[in-house]
């Protein structure tokens, strides 16, 4: 059931020029094909990641090897990396015997995630009021204010890398590498389902309040408000999505 889930509400959504399957997954630009100065394991990793992550690839679907080295005219040494690099991040699974999938997450996954997600999120938030500079304060408004004219002009996949950056810069300015990481390492977990988190429609306009009232608790210099207004955001995300996917696979 999720499959024709994904399939109808991403293919509503996604701009045409992005559609390009490995051939049958499309046809890989003849000038990268001359040039070996890119990492090659790297490249599939992110082309396969952004296939599931924009629905073109969907949960239960077979990766095939011999389309993917044709598509990138590779032999099946960097595919294989990145196909392992794939399944570190929960992206794909192997069965054996029978060959590579896309991965399938139940909602119930999404949302202990997204649970976890929540503490993380909101203790580098908190923590972060206690170091936060006013240029810090400044590019969390410019960054809000950006995403508040990407959602205006429906850019839904300029949209995630935005806020990426927005929820990215807590931890950074609590200068926690570990933290950063933990935190990028679970988001991974969840983001061939951000794309659909902002697509259903009339969410994203109280995910950019509620990074406002985010803003305002760091302004007022309290930690504790700060942190617990971005685990009530995480939670609305999580809420928003998950309730989507229990209904599409009642």
């Amino acid at each position: 059931m999720f499959d024709n889930f994904f399939k109808g509400h991403y293919y509503s959504v996604l701009n045409t020029e992005f559609i390009s399957k490995f051939s049958g997954y499309g046809e890989f630009p003849i000038e990268m094909k001359r040039s070996r100065e890119f990492n090659l394991g790297s490249l599939i990793y992110e082309k396969i990641r952004e296939l599931i992550t924009y629905g073109e690839l969907s949960p239960g679907e077979k990766i095939v090897e011999s389309r993917i080295s044709k598509y990138f005219d590779t032999s099946r040494i960097p595919i294989r990396e990145a196909i392992k690099q794939l399944e570190a991040k929960g992206y794909l699974e192997t069965i054996h015997n029978k060959g590579t999938y896309v991965r399938k997450i139940s909602w119930d996954e999404v949302e202990k995630i997204y649970d976890v997600l929540s503490v993380l999120e909101g203790y580098s938030t908190g923590l972060a009021v206690t170091k936060i500079k006013n240029q810090d304060i400044e590019e969390l408004e410019k960054i809000n204010n950006t995403l508040k004219e990407l959602n205006n002009l429906d850019k839904f996949k300029e949209y995630i890398e935005v806020n990426l950056e927005f929820h990215s810069l807590f931890p950074k300015i609590c200068g926690n590498d570990f933290l950063l990481n933990l935190v990028k390492e679970i988001r991974d977990r969840v983001h061939r389902y951000r794309f659909l988190g902002i697509t259903i429609p009339g969410h994203i306009q109280e995910y950019i309040l509620d990074h406002e009232t985010i803003i305002k608790a760091i302004k007022e210099g309290d930690p504790i408000e700060a942190e617990e207004a971005m685990k009530q955001h995480v939670q609305r995300v999580k809420k928003i999505l998950v309730d989507s996917l229990r209904r599409f696979t009642a």
